[in-house]
């Protein structure tokens, strides 16, 4: 989700640890040891994402081949009881992320009004999601102001290639979020989604053409990036 408006600690906590431009800091807890909890799972979670899945190696390069400052804070449950979500910022860092792994639901995607019949969302999903809004606003695409839908279908897109890495249900889409199991045919679901989503999709390629490299070169059934370079990539023209 992307939020537009400062968080809402009055002071920054001392506890807090670095991985490459992600300053991950315990702003609100109070408790040491639970700060210092907070910030060991979120590196972790970071690092994992980072050596475990392809995917998640792909945005977390194109976050640190930017080298911009970003500041990821727990949760202050402005988006309801259990989201995250992440903005394009001013001042010190670029971009923040609002995010704690056992805020979010490990059975479904819920909030004040209900809960929806989307695939469970992880924290590892969750954080992956946030990261694309990240990767997008230290390469200064991500609009600073207004809300764009379009964002949040990028970031579900590059979620469901993960979700395919790690043999978890993907989504249709943001707002309506219907299923799609990991095992049914998704070489159909691809060639659907991508012609559903042509606009979005060539959008996110050629503004995020770096992150989209990397994401095409990821082997996963599920690979709209890899999808539009093949139909956009001139062939070779051979030589007589």
């Amino acid at each position: 989700m992307i939020l537009f408006g400062e968080h809402w600690f009055e002071s920054a906590s001392s506890i807090q640890a670095k991985l490459g431009p992600i300053v991950v800091r315990a702003d609100g807890i109070k408790d040491e040891r639970k700060a210092k909890q907070y910030v060991a799972q979120v590196v972790g979670l970071l690092r994992a994402l980072e050596a475990t899945y392809k995917t998640g190696k792909a945005v977390m390069t194109a976050i640190r081949m930017r080298n911009r400052p970003v500041l990821v804070f727990p949760y202050d449950f402005q988006a309801g009881p259990s989201n995250a979500w992440a903005r394009r910022s001013w001042g010190m860092f670029t971009a923040t992320v609002s995010f704690t792994p056992l805020v979010i639901s490990a059975a479904s995607r819920c909030n004040e009004d209900g809960c929806d019949n989307s695939p469970p969302s992880a924290p590892f999903q969750v954080m992956l999601h946030e990261l694309v809004h990240v990767a997008r606003a230290v390469a200064g695409k991500l609009p600073m102001f207004s809300l764009d839908d379009a964002e949040e279908e990028m970031a579900v897109m590059v979620t469901n290639m993960l979700s395919e890495e790690s043999r978890r249900d993907l989504m249709t889409d943001y707002y309506v979020g219907n299923p799609v199991a990991v095992t049914s045919d998704l070489a159909v679901f691809s060639r659907e989604y991508f012609e559903d989503n042509a606009d979005m999709i060539g959008r996110f390629c050629r503004e995020s053409k770096d992150l989209a490299l990397r994401l095409a070169q990821v082997p996963t059934k599920f690979n709209p990036p890899r999808q539009f370079f093949n139909t956009t990539t001139p062939k070779p023209r051979s030589g007589r």
